[in-house]
């Protein structure tokens, strides 16, 4: 599975997927959320590993009212790949149990 995220990673960044992503983000990411162009790369990682965004995140110099805001929505709101894989191979052996 580790393999498969490394590989997902790096082909998505091979075709530039990954400044797509990073572009569709950053009005949401500078407008609404208040927080500097950079925190959306921070965000595209987190997708990845949430490790990974909280270390984008870190490395940015933020106000303390910027990282509150930053940590709750990687928190909550961005969803890891790996979290959502377990959910669906967990949702899976529950149905094909009963």
């Amino acid at each position: 599975m580790v393999l498969c995220r490394r590989t997902g990673l790096g082909v998505m960044q091979v075709n530039r997927i990954v400044v797509v992503w990073q572009n569709l983000l950053a009005p949401l990411v500078t407008g609404w959320l208040q927080l500097p162009r950079e925190a959306a790369t921070a965000f595209v990682m987190g997708l990845v590993r949430r490790d990974f965004g909280a270390a984008g995140l870190y490395a940015l110099a933020l106000t303390p009212y910027q990282v509150v805001v930053s940590l709750v929505t990687i928190t909550l709101f961005v969803p890891c790949v790996a979290s959502l894989m377990v959910h669906a191979e967990r949702t899976r052996c529950k149905r094909s149990a009963y």
